[in-house]
């Protein structure tokens, strides 16, 4: 699956069975403008997400992704806000 930020390829992970960890990356948007977009098999793939804040002063953001069995947990993408 290949997670693109703002157009830009950012990070692959390879096909799995087991439950290890792929790979992770940190990005930052220098914009403040982030998009996420995950294909799989060459499809985009739907997302679900959820945001909140602590205080106002900390913000948080959940992406979850699937690939072909529904399950929202193949690709999960986690972003804070602001980064100071």
């Amino acid at each position: 699956m290949p997670v693109h930020v703002a157009h830009v390829h950012q990070a692959t992970a390879g096909d799995q069975t087991g439950d290890s960890v792929m790979g992770t990356t940190q990005q930052a948007s220098g914009s403040g403008n982030v998009r996420i977009t995950v294909t799989s098999n060459g499809k985009l793939t739907p997302i679900k997400s959820t945001q909140s804040s602590i205080d106002s002063n900390l913000n948080w953001g959940i992406v979850g992704v699937p690939d072909a069995n529904g399950h929202y947990n193949d690709c999960v993408v986690f972003l804070n806000w602001p980064i100071k």
